[in-house]
């Protein structure tokens, strides 16, 4: 069995827990040797159980295990290296999305007769990776409807008109010139601060419908589709 293994697995911060293991396999018998890691993953206190091939595979995922066991006869018949994602399913029934690689060497007699390999926990970068994505989305989220309210309010006061019809001239720029609303909220906020907003909303395409004063049920205004920014 490997006798050192060490990880490093993004987005997780240095301190973070992180289970990676190894393992031996020996074919004649069906029995494993397991580090403290790998009785860790699969829900055991190191000792508690006796680690044999059968139940390496029980703690596989139901749909994991036909893949995994085709792919493990085929290193020991041939030798070599293999790599499986997979889903393991602890003694407390929690699930871990884990990394696992095998190592089949033939020994004189030309038969694999050991395995050695190891066994990487992902489920808490995954996870971690995943709420940083959820956070930054949100984020963006709100900036994106700030700059947009702060743009209505532009358009607001220099065409006295009131928030909807504001927010549908953005739309219809929006849609008339394939560009992102926040994009083009963005452009007029920045224009503003360089004290160009006029010059900036009259070079809107769809400027001209939205005269101050007309009929906000203009057809070309109705048509809008409000997509998320």
């Amino acid at each position: 069995m490997l006798s050192r293994f060490d990880t490093y697995l993004f987005p997780l911060a240095e301190g973070q827990k992180r289970l990676a293991g190894t393992f031996g396999l020996d074919v004649a018998s069906g029995t494993m040797e397991w580090s403290e890691e790998l009785f860790a993953i699969h829900g055991f206190a190191p000792g508690e159980v006796v680690p044999t091939i059968t139940l390496w595979m029980s703690h596989k995922h139901p749909d994991d295990r036909e893949p995994i066991r085709k792919l493990l006869v085929g290193v020991l018949q041939t030798g070599g290296q293999a790599a499986v994602l997979h889903r393991v399913i602890d003694a407390r029934g929690k699930h871990h999305q884990v990394l696992s690689s095998f190592d089949a060497s033939p020994a004189g007699t030309g038969a694999v007769e050991c395995v050695q390999g190891f066994m990487v926990d992902l489920t808490r970068s995954i996870h971690e990776e995943a709420r940083q994505a959820a956070d930054d989305a949100l984020h963006g989220a709100f900036a994106h409807k700030s700059v947009i309210e702060q743009a209505k309010g532009i358009i607001m006061a220099l065409r006295s008109v009131d928030a909807e019809t504001a927010f549908e001239l953005l739309s219809a720029e929006s849609q008339h010139t394939n560009t992102k609303l926040h994009c083009i909220a963005t452009a007029l906020v920045s224009a503003t601060a360089h004290g160009e907003a006029a010059g900036a909303l009259a070079l809107f395409k769809t400027a001209g419908a939205f005269e101050a004063g007309k009929d906000t049920t203009n057809p070309v205004c109705s048509e809008v589709t409000r997509e998320p920014w």
